[in-house]
């Protein structure tokens, strides 16, 4: 009997006890606690429309605090905490006691007492039914708005305008008036500068929204390029050294890393011969004879290429791999020569200098293999290469590359098909085929003249001006850097005042959020020119308009014939540059013995340095995530997760899709320029039979039929200018068009789109509701668990502000993230800037190291003056001693 009447019995109690801290004789109760007065007057129903922002929580709060009061008939004021509220007290003393000391639960400000104000819980029910809608940022409440769009919208904008891009919107000229004299022209002016300012308005959100969407494969990509750079130079250091390279190719590996963001803009014929382009080594015929000095590779099976030229005597059909076809096998009618008659002297402007006649050469050039022409006894001139004319080809920068360096070459080439790209090596000639062994049938190298030397200084001075003409790391990144640390320690230095404020903590993760600022700082750390007017030539029309819906059109930001490649196709162009560097100056012909054709060691050790396996491909991709994962991690579940309604509601959970998009587009990207994986092969063997995983790797059925290559869809290819949706309509309404290539761009460019517009909605579309108070609505007050079972069946929310919980959970986790979040973006910034310096540092001892005789190659060496040699040689025996 008595364990069936405790329940009655501690009720009892529990009346006893809240009437012994009740207050007596009251009439309202507005008359203890004021912030109740006219509750029903101040109802944001009266005031505005609660669906359009015109919600007030804080009179929810109160209404709550209200409900949870009652004033009994004798005029006794008692807390009656039921199923509707709760208050965390249990006396109205206590609640009175804390509206004393500032710490009412609705209206409480942080005062450094850690007791903080009580708690007010409402039922979930009750809360959606009388506090529907949700509420706008007051202005008063600086809070709210103010911290997010100071201490990182506007750091943002800064930030994303410095990271380089490839097109902007275009502004009309007619804006502009050149006439300002009259009184008349004052109106359109004005009228000119408002239309102006909106479209960079528009401009600046757009490429906003395009550096949150795709802030991971621009880390990624800028990651890549950085690798490869480094590689690069690392490669030509130890070249340098070791007096390998040429010069022309010394400088050609110099200034690929300074335009190797340009597009290549390729002709259709190199364009098709790149696309042939393999890692592998080449199928050779039988060698012999000496090997000390050709830098050649083992020959080593391939897929073939079978080549029907016809030999010369010593000739037989040869096996190459799939490299461009300016390898393929020529004809051979070779008769001895003297060192005299292969004498070539270089033109001092690179232009044509050859007998061959310009008529038949530009009638063969493209549509006849080429040839090897017999070489003169007369002792008078050689033959030399005739260039083809190039002005009807497009603006390409590795052209203009070619042409700038070709009065550095050390090698002419009778073969016209390679252009301006000179020999790397000396041919062999002699009609005794791979039976002679003798050097002094080698081909002599050029003599270097005055008009050498010129060029020369040329390429230094060039190399050096478009290394100093890029922007230093600090005056492009070091402004945004300032201002965004700067309103990040306002915001933190704000929060020890605010303890417990959501609004802060909110402010806190902004500028904590995955790419913010990693996309700016990682390609202003790169060495790539972001403006190619260092490398451009003159052009009738270089602004190349895009119009994107057929109406918005975007010009290029530098207009120039040389266009620079997005922020997240960097790294894939910088490789597309050694692909194409590899495709032309890797395969030899000719340089053991006639007819015989391998790959350049020296090439192959490029290539296999600038090859990433799959441990360097770990070590981006963990480079990447450390940059996205840090400060999501930071904003996540350090500071949105542990704001009370802790747990995963709006906030945090806004941060955990913008990362998991991130994380998506980062595959993305990996699937579409990371390449298929390398085929099985064991000490150089193809490994025969049928395996699985062959299915996955390069040539197999996932390669062959466009897999590994989504990006370049079926209708990129053609005469087609500018790649539109209605071409890839067109494209689409054909009844062969549905292939497996096909497939894959429409999935690869369909989920490229929905990853996109999603890392957009939750990256600037959370930010923006953070600042409009879109945040502060019913359903952000419950964890996203209970978002889909009915009001009765969610849990209570907390509407006061300033509990202990809050306030603690600010000392646990908003202040050391704030802290943490500043020195990781100091930390990243000093390495930017240390790296592009180091970077610049190792550049410039480069460029003053490739033309040091102690460097030469020996073919280089006899290639100078005697007196030149002779100081080399003098060198080397001081260094040797």
């Amino acid at each position: 009997m008595v364990l069936k009447s405790s329940p009655a019995f501690l009720l009892i109690l529990a009346t006893l006890v809240t009437a012994q801290g009740s207050l007596h004789n009251v009439i309202k109760k507005s008359d203890v606690f004021w912030q109740l007065a006219d509750l029903d007057k101040r109802s944001p129903n009266e005031t505005g429309n609660v669906f359009l922002g015109g919600q007030n929580f804080t009179w929810c709060c109160l209404k709550a605090v209200d409900n949870a009061l009652r004033l009994l008939d004798n005029g006794t004021l008692v807390i009656n905490n039921n199923a509707l509220s709760n208050i965390s007290i249990s006396t109205v003393h206590e609640l009175q006691s804390a509206a004393q000391r500032n710490q009412f639960p609705c209206t409480a400000k942080y005062n450094a007492d850690p007791r903080g104000a009580p708690e007010v819980l409402i039922q979930y029910e009750w809360f959606a039914q009388t506090c529907p809608g949700w509420s706008m940022s007051n202005k008063s409440n600086l809070n709210a708005w103010l911290h997010s769009l100071s201490g990182f919208l506007l750091p943002a904008v800064i930030f994303c305008l410095s990271v380089p891009r490839r097109r902007k919107l275009h502004i009309f000229r007619s804006f502009f008036v050149a006439d300002l004299a009259g009184i008349k022209s004052y109106l359109p002016a004005l009228l000119g500068a408002v239309g102006a300012g909106l479209i960079v308005t528009i401009d600046t959100i757009i490429w906003l929204s395009i550096c949150f969407a795709i802030a991971g494969p621009m880390i990624l990509s800028g990651l890549y390029e950085a690798m490869l750079d480094s590689r690069v130079l690392e490669f030509l250091r130890e070249k340098i050294h070791n007096k390998r390279l040429t010069l022309d190719m010394r400088c050609r590996c110099l200034m690929l890393i300074l335009i190797g963001n340009l597009d290549l803009e390729l002709d259709s014929e190199t364009r098709m011969r790149r696309v042939l382009i393999s890692a592998g080594n080449v199928e050779s015929s039988p060698r012999q004879g000496p090997t000390a000095q050709s830098g050649r590779s083992s020959p080593q099976t391939l897929p073939e290429l079978q080549l029907g030229s016809p030999r010369g005597a010593n000739g037989s059909s040869l096996a190459l791999p799939d490299y461009p076809t300016h390898v393929q096998r020529r004809n051979h009618d070779v008769v001895p020569a003297t060192r005299s008659s292969l004498n070539r002297n270089p033109s001092p402007t690179g232009a044509n200098s050859s007998s061959i006649d310009q008529g038949l050469l530009h009638a063969h050039s493209i549509q006849q293999p080429p040839v090897y022409r017999p070489v003169s006894n007369s002792g008078s001139s050689a033959q030399s290469l005739t260039r083809r004319p190039t002005a009807q080809m497009a603006a390409s920068p590795w052209r203009h590359m070619e042409v700038l360096l070709y009065d550095l070459r050390l090698y002419d080439d009778d073969d016209v098909s390679r252009s301006e790209s000179p020999r790397q090596w000396p041919r062999h000639i002699c009609s005794d085929g791979m039976d002679c062994h003798a050097h002094e049938h080698n081909q002599p190298p050029l003599p270097r003249t005055v008009e050498t030397e010129s060029s020369v200084a040329k390429a230094k001075t060039r190399l050096r001006t478009m290394l100093h003409c890029q922007y230093s790391f600090g005056s492009i990144v070091g402004a945004p850097v300032i201002f965004f640390l700067g309103g990040f320690i306002f915001a933190f230095l704000t929060s020890l005042d605010d303890l417990g404020d959501e609004d802060i903590a909110s402010s806190l993760t902004s500028p904590s959020s995955p790419g913010s600022s990693s996309p700016a700082t990682i390609p202003t750390s790169s060495k790539a020119s972001s403006q190619p007017s260092v490398t451009q030539p003159s052009l009738k029309i270089p602004e190349d308009p895009s119009y994107v819906l057929g109406f918005l059109r975007f010009d290029l930001v530098y207009p120039s014939c040389y266009k620079v490649a997005w922020q997240w196709l960097r790294g894939h162009t910088k490789k597309q540059w050694i692909d194409q560097l590899l495709s032309v100056y890797a395969p030899r012909a000719d340089v053991d013995f006639p007819g015989n054709i391998d790959l350049d060691d020296d090439m192959e050790d490029l290539r296999s340095k600038t090859t990433l396996s799959s441990l360097d491909w770990f070590l981006l991709l963990s480079l990447t995530l450390l940059l996205l994962g840090l400060p999501f991690s930071l904003a996540f579940f350090m500071t949105a997760f542990f704001t009370p309604q802790i747990g995963l509601s709006c906030r945090s959970l806004t941060f955990l899709v913008y990362f998991t998009l991130q994380l998506a587009q980062l595959c993305l990207w990996l699937w579409a320029y990371a390449g298929p994986p390398p085929r099985a092969e064991a000490e150089g063997v193809r490994q025969r039979g049928f395996r699985l995983l062959d299915f996955f790797r390069k040539d197999g059925w996932l390669d062959r039929t466009g897999f590994y290559d989504p990006s370049t869809a079926p209708w990129h290819t053609g005469n087609v200018k500018h790649n539109s949706v209605a071409s890839c309509f067109r494209h689409l309404a054909s009844p062969r068009s549905w292939t497996p290539r096909t497939f894959w761009c429409l999935l690869y460019y369909s989920l490229q789109t929905v990853f996109g517009l999603g890392a957009v909605f939750a990256s600037l579309g959370g930010t923006l509701m953070q600042i409009m108070g879109v945040y502060r609505t019913n359903m952000c007050y419950t964890n996203a668990q209970y978002w889909r079972k009915p009001y009765s069946e969610r849990p209570p929310v907390v509407l006061s502000v300033n509990s202990r919980e809050m306030i603690q959970s600010a000392i646990d986790y908003w202040e050391p993230a704030a802290i943490t979040a500043i020195v990781f973006m100091a930390v990243v910034s000093f390495v930017g800037w240390w790296y592009q310096r180091r970077m610049r540092d190792v550049f410039g001892q480069l460029v003053k190291k490739i033309d040091e005789p102690k460097f030469d190659r020996q073919d280089a060496k006899d290639r100078r003056p005697l007196a030149s040699r002779a100081v080399t040689r003098k060198g080397d025996a001081v260094i040797g001693g």
